[in-house]
């Protein structure tokens, strides 16, 4: 999958062994909350997605004209009626823009985290599809002034279980720890579990290094913070992290 661009000229393309997606947004583009629909394109703007199965191509369009907005649905070339599976084509087009491409992630993050609040935006994390949008819609649950301790393991626990890629992972696990959330003992114990799954030492001696000096190891945690450093190579990043584990012992 590839994206490009701002968003008020933004194209992607999307593949897989049976499918291909091609979508491209010009303008302000403004979906409904439950993305079934477009709720407002500024003048000129338009949305065209396209997606073939096979050697079909199927294509919804959404333009602003005069003041209007216009919808049009082909299959094959052949204009269909704008009706209940061109509306339905339209919808699952907009999922797949919002959540398989990140399209004014950030943006659409803020308003969600204030119309839903916690639990809800963490519903609409589950719906992703990919670490780059996972990550930018977490990093602006995390940087958000309201994250209790009791709301830090479900974001660390969908790190774990949701995310493969070791830098989406480490930025984020990074952001608790440099964000002052205070973590209980199984948020601690779960970040580090994390952290010692992280398959790149630079990435891992990142996250521990910082876990060292933000929260320190203490009786509870130096058993999971040593079976991280185990799952490192001998080397430099093994050793930094190492290093950072005496001067917390020190405190």
């Amino acid at each position: 999958m590839t994206a490009s661009g701002p968003d008020n000229d933004w194209s992607m393309t999307w593949t897989n062994d049976t499918q291909r997606v091609d979508a491209r947004i010009r303008g302000d583009v403004t979906f409904t909350d439950d993305l079934s629909d477009v709720r407002a394109i500024s003048p000129g703007g338009s949305l065209v997605a396209r997606e073939w199965v096979g050697a079909l191509a199927y294509q919804v369009e959404v333009r602003s004209s005069g003041g209007e907005i216009t919808r049009s649905y082909t299959m094959g070339g052949a204009i269909c009626p704008w009706n209940f599976d061109a509306q339905a084509f339209l919808a699952t087009q907009l999922s797949n823009i919002v959540r398989r491409s990140g399209y004014a992630a950030e943006k659409r993050a803020k308003l969600l985290l204030q119309k839903n609040g916690h639990a809800g935006f963490l519903d609409e994390v589950d719906r992703l599809d990919g670490d780059y949008v996972r990550r930018v819609y977490l990093q602006t649950l995390i940087a958000d002034a309201t994250l209790a301790p009791k709301d830090a393991l479900p974001v660390i626990q969908r790190i774990s279980g949701q995310m493969t890629s070791a830098y989406d992972r480490r930025v984020l696990l990074t952001a608790i720890l440099n964000g002052g959330v205070a973590l209980d003992a199984d948020a601690q114990t779960t970040l580090l579990a994390a952290a010692a799954t992280l398959h790149s030492d630079y990435d891992a001696r990142e996250v521990l290094v910082t876990f060292a000096e933000k929260v320190g190891v203490g009786t509870g945690t130096r058993d999971p913070f040593l079976a991280a450093v185990n799952a490192m190579h001998p080397g430099y990043d093994r050793d930094e992290v190492l290093a950072a584990l005496a001067t917390s012992d020190r405190r």
